[in-house]
């Protein structure tokens, strides 16, 4: 992949954009693009980036044979999976989609970077078909009907454990309450219980999206996020702070109150 970029280059005294030939597009598409690119005020590193990230999705559409604008998400999770296997950053990919869902909110598209784990460069699951219709159709509710801060939040959370597996060789989705209470044992430790909690929501979501066992519920994982529970405290109570009790509150149910049930607490973090 290459990303030269020549930031002085016209079209007819308008900016050059790279969507100005997909064939896709009319000549009134492509100008909206070019206006909204010149009509931004923006860094010129800024500029560039979208320039640059955009000419390099446009040549690879045009080598894969897949339509750039407007794109579909599963060309644009294959760009992603191409461009991690070509050895960029993490970072880097999250420009990529930013600046792809810029270009597609300028023409007037639907952001095709939008929603879900899936949508990232993260190692394909392990589902059947009828499993990954089911996670494409969640994805698709996902989108409309959730916040897009959650949608992030959740979005971060599965690819974290996504690559975690994938360097470990099993698999993420579905996985083994094995594999998820080794995950928490791995990272409770440098984890606040909250946000090991928040974790595991995300992981059940994700199984029950698509049809798949939850793992957060055996046993093994309970153990695994007690003791992460248990060493946040310890550490605070070392470390001469009071004892947050509060900040793993939400990894086991208070005695002062009932249990609540799994689709309770689910509907509090995704209203």
């Amino acid at each position: 992949m290459s990303s030269h970029v020549d930031d002085e280059a016209t079209e007819a005294g308008s900016p050059a954009i790279p969507f100005a030939y997909v064939p896709s597009l009319t000549a009134v598409d492509v100008d909206r693009l070019r206006e909204a690119f010149a009509d931004r005020v923006m860094a010129l590193s800024t500029r560039r980036a979208l320039r640059g990230d955009a000419k390099l999705f446009v040549t690879w559409c045009g080598q894969t044979k897949r339509q750039a604008m407007p794109a579909s998400r599963e060309t644009v999770a294959a760009f992603l999976e191409a461009a991690a296997a070509d050895g960029r950053s993490a970072a880097t990919l999250r420009r990529y989609r930013s600046s792809l869902a810029w270009w597609h909110a300028a023409g007037g598209f639907p952001n095709p970077c939008a929603g879900s784990a899936v949508t990232m460069a993260v190692p394909k699951p392990d589902l059947t078909d009828t499993a990954m219709a089911s996670l494409h159709t969640f994805m698709d509710v996902a989108q409309r009907a959730y916040a897009p801060a959650t949608l992030r939040a959740t979005e971060a959370d599965i690819r974290l454990f996504a690559v975690w597996c994938d360097q470990q060789g099993v698999s993420w989705l579905p996985a083994e309450p094995a594999t998820v209470g080794s995950y928490i044992r791995a990272i409770g430790s440098s984890r606040k219980p909250a946000t090991v909690a928040r974790y595991l929501a995300s992981i059940a979501l994700i199984h029950r999206s698509a049809n798949e066992p939850n793992p957060c519920l055996h046993w093994m994982v309970n153990a695994g996020a007690t003791r992460a529970r248990t060493q946040a405290r310890v550490e605070a109570t070392a470390g001469g702070g009071p004892d947050r009790r509060g900040a793993g509150a939400d990894l086991r149910p208070s005695r002062s109150r009932p249990a609540r049930s799994e689709e309770a607490a689910e509907a509090d973090r995704f209203p």
